[in-house]
């Protein structure tokens, strides 16, 4: 069995709370001794820089400087997906320069598809979050954005037995790993409110009652999209007017207003 060891410097200045829990769910147990995935599940110097939208000069020097969570397998470099989405949440983008654009990182086209009346399904009611996932892949397929649902659900309910999408304050982000999201030609969320709410594991132990299931056409849409939507769930105000909305409309309307200052700020 594998064992490699993490290298993790924190970003100066990262204060982000959720952040923080993320990385201390995810990257604690991995270096306190339980298993690491095996190697094909870990990305290259090549894969991290494509994801990343740099060049892999850019990767080598955040190794070098350990700004970047990164193992020694023999002598090469690797990976793993799910600590660089957590080191990219806590305040990593800013260490790539190269990975932020003056622009949105999507067409107005896209941000206009993002939230949907179609995808949201307000007070499901579901008594697992594997259940809870299913049903919101099958919205997908419902409204003709996704073909390969089997494939789609695999992938998501893979992420999830690796570790929690469950940012706490009743808030999930489930999302697959970034090598499936070709699946979907525009970044698109399916939003639920569950009643009651639902055990996801979260990292602060609280059940889930907003969750907002992630699909992205590529990779550094990504990490844009998972971003953003962790910037959105940070927003107790925004949160509870969700929870309190009556309709599908009052609920993502206000999604839409933030989206659409986020990336125009």
């Amino acid at each position: 069995m594998l064992n490699p060891v993490f290298v993790y410097a924190e970003p100066a200045g990262s204060t982000r709370v959720i952040g923080f829990c993320i990385l201390a769910f995810i990257i604690i147990p991995l270096i306190n001794g339980n298993e690491v995935p095996a190697v094909e599940k870990l990305l290259t110097i090549r894969e991290v820089s494509e994801l990343l939208q740099v060049n892999e000069r850019t990767i080598h020097r955040l190794i070098q400087t350990e700004k970047i969570p990164a193992a020694k397998v023999g002598n090469q470099w690797r990976f793993h997906p799910s600590l660089v989405e957590a080191w990219f949440l806590n305040g990593g983008e800013k260490a790539v320069q190269e990975n932020r654009e003056p622009e949105s990182p999507w067409s107005r086209e896209e941000e206009y598809q993002i939230f949907s009346d179609s995808r949201i399904l307000l007070d499901l009611q579901a008594r697992q979050s594997g259940e809870v996932l299913e049903r919101m892949v099958d919205v997908l397929a419902e409204t003709g954005h996704l073909l390969l649902k089997s494939t789609f659900l695999q992938a998501i309910l893979e992420r999830e037995t690796f570790s929690t999408t469950g940012l706490g304050r009743g808030v999930a982000l489930p999302h697959a790993w970034h090598s499936i999201n070709d699946l979907f030609r525009v970044p698109l969320v399916v939003g639920a409110r569950l009643r009651p709410p639902v055990d996801f594991q979260a990292v602060d132990g609280r059940p889930v009652d907003l969750v907002f299931l992630l699909c992205s056409p590529r990779n550094r849409l990504h990490l844009q999209l998972l971003s953003t939507m962790s910037t959105l769930a940070r927003d107790e105000g925004l949160m509870h007017n969700l929870r309190q909305a009556k309709t599908k409309a009052e609920f993502i309307g206000p999604l839409k207003e933030r989206v659409s200052s986020l990336v125009t700020a």
